[in-house]
């Protein structure tokens, strides 16, 4: 995420709600350069949790772990590790010392990603038509969309209220307000992400992941929903956070049941502290959480890092610098994740158990300075430049039924630049599919048929109607 007034190396465009626009913007803002380095980093599952305490301890691994057995349904280049139900295990805590390089590597790097090309290129998609959503109603600062009961939708907004909407656009309640809770010190900041437990209402949660201050940290909650209403909050993690940018903030559930959640590297530029490619810390990773007992959670037994040592091992992925939002493939669990960049590089990547996606020692597939060894790193499937925008927003593989020429397409787009692509999931190049101008796309939803929502600040939500 990026605060424009102060973008090294380069100027970007000033959008109408400059606040809301570096929600998902990739750089560093001025107040956290000048920020002094913390004294230690630490995340603390809340008191009931099976959880993991991390003091800062460097924990650099020299390879990632070993992946399981390879998703048929992908092409090589794709392949990615949905693990069959696991068994938890209780606690969970790392040492301070350095893990053990992992007993095998990754395999090697995958074919050079494919930048979007012109309009028209690629997978048999051409473009989108797009129409207003919700009777054209303008929220404040959407962050997340999703299908509830009784054919209404949430909608979480940055400044912390959850509300329950009509099709078209009524208001039908409000489902959590954490408007007291969160804090929007930084522009990057708020109330991030929102999510119902697989099979709502039974149960009858709701999940959010939102910053805190005093200390600064993100928190990851659950709620109970009673009548249209939550209730109570369960803290299951809190992560102390260095900076007031780069905090992720997708939850996501996987065909396996467990919950997902997308960290940044912690903020300010370039990754200070390494916590990229430190198994000692959350920030930077993939965590992947059960959640379906009555504590906070429990660790996966076959989580990638568990047996080593020093690692934290609730990760399931590492070497990331943003990931402000990813999604699974219901058709074949692959997932997809689109991470921020820093100065150059926007990336798309297929999410793998064990998996290093190489920030800070590299940008997308370009070197960051230092040694380029390429070794067991995992590169992106698609990647642009900053002549085509300057924060991803990573979308929804389309699986809904109304537009069959879009199904098995990759979605996503650029807060900045407001174009949309189009990436068939089976492989070839991405597709220009759609130019929004200076529409800032914070997010991407579906409905319960599966269309797919476009959830744009400072104007109103899209819905994707037809291709060709």
């Amino acid at each position: 995420m990026r605060v424009l007034r102060t973008v090294r190396g380069s100027s970007r465009l000033a959008l109408a709600g400059l606040a809301a626009l570096a929600l998902a913007c990739g750089g560093d803002s001025l107040e956290d350069d000048f920020q002094g380095a913390p004294a230690g980093l630490a995340s603390t599952a809340s008191a009931t949790a099976a959880g993991t305490r991390d003091a800062g301890a460097s924990a650099t691994p020299t390879a990632a772990a070993a992946e399981s057995t390879p998703n048929p349904a992908l092409p090589e280049w794709v392949q990615t590790v949905i693990a069959s139900p696991p068994t938890p295990v209780a606690g969970g805590g790392g040492s301070a010392t350095s893990p053990r390089p992992p007993a095998s590597t990754q395999a090697a790097a995958p074919p050079a990603p494919a930048p979007p090309p012109a309009t028209g290129q690629g997978g048999g998609v051409r473009r989108i038509t797009l129409a207003n959503a919700f009777g054209g109603r303008v929220f404040n600062s959407p962050v997340e969309l999703g299908a509830y009961p009784g054919g209404r939708f949430f909608i979480a907004e940055q400044d912390g209220p959850v509300l329950l909407v009509t099709a078209d656009g009524r208001d039908a309640g409000t489902l959590l307000n954490l408007s007291g809770r969160v804090t929007t010190q930084n522009n990057e900041e708020g109330l991030l992400s929102v999510q119902l437990a697989p099979g709502f209402p039974s149960p009858p949660h709701l999940y959010a992941y939102y910053a805190a201050a005093g200390p600064r940290r993100t928190v990851l909650s659950r709620f109970t929903v009673s009548g249209d209403g939550a209730g109570s909050e369960q803290v299951l993690l809190e992560v102390s956070q260095p900076y007031g940018n780069h905090k992720g903030g997708a939850i996501r559930f996987g065909p396996d049941g467990m919950l997902y959640l997308g960290l940044g590297d912690g903020g300010s530029g370039g990754d200070p502290h390494g916590n990229g490619q430190n198994l000692g810390t959350h920030l930077g990773k993939i965590l992947r959480l059960d959640v379906s007992g009555g504590g906070a959670y429990a660790v996966p037994g076959d989580n990638p890092f568990v047996s080593t040592p020093g690692a934290l091992p609730e990760i399931w992925a590492y070497g990331l610098r943003n990931p402000w939002r990813m999604a699974f493939d219901p058709a074949t669990g692959a997932l997809w994740a689109g991470d921020v960049g820093q100065g150059a590089v926007e990336e798309i990547d297929v999410i793998r158990r064990g998996a290093n996606y190489g920030w800070n020692r590299f940008e997308g597939s370009r070197c960051n300075g230092g040694a380029c060894d390429r070794s067991g790193l995992t590169f992106p499937v698609a990647e642009y430049g900053h002549d085509l925008g300057c924060s991803v927003t990573g979308g929804v593989v389309y699986r809904g039924s109304a537009i069959p020429q879009l199904v098995g397409h990759y979605l996503y787009s650029d807060y900045c630049g407001g174009r949309v692509w189009a990436l068939p999931t089976q492989g070839g190049a991405p597709v220009l599919v759609a130019d929004r101008g200076n529409r800032p796309v914070a997010s991407f939803g579906t409905d319960a048929a599966g269309e797919v929502y476009l959830v744009v600040h400072n104007a109103p939500i899209l819905r994707i109607t037809g291709a060709e």
